[in-house]
């Protein structure tokens, strides 16, 4: 476990990351990060990334269409708060 050391900055405090932490998390200067705190901890984690519609289904055959016709679970009931 590293130590980090917290600075005051005008109103604010900030806190020093190793860099090593920094490189293997992709973050920088700027990057944005979720913040919890549950008891004495304080975690600071990296947020899930914003895909587009179409990065989603870069991947997706060409194909899929005609396999979905036979999904079972397409035309059933939903059973929390999805949505078709």
């Amino acid at each position: 476990m590293k130590i980090a050391k917290l600075k005051k900055m005008g109103s604010s405090v900030v806190m020093e990351v190793p860099a090593e932490y920094l490189k293997e998390l992709s973050l920088k200067a700027g990057s944005q990060v979720g913040v919890h705190v549950d008891g004495d901890r304080l975690s600071i984690t990296k947020p899930a990334p914003d895909y587009t519609l179409d990065e989603l289904l870069e991947g997706t055959p060409s194909d899929i269409s005609d396999k979905m016709k036979d999904a079972t679970w397409l035309n059933s009931q939903s059973e929390g708060r999805e949505t078709l």
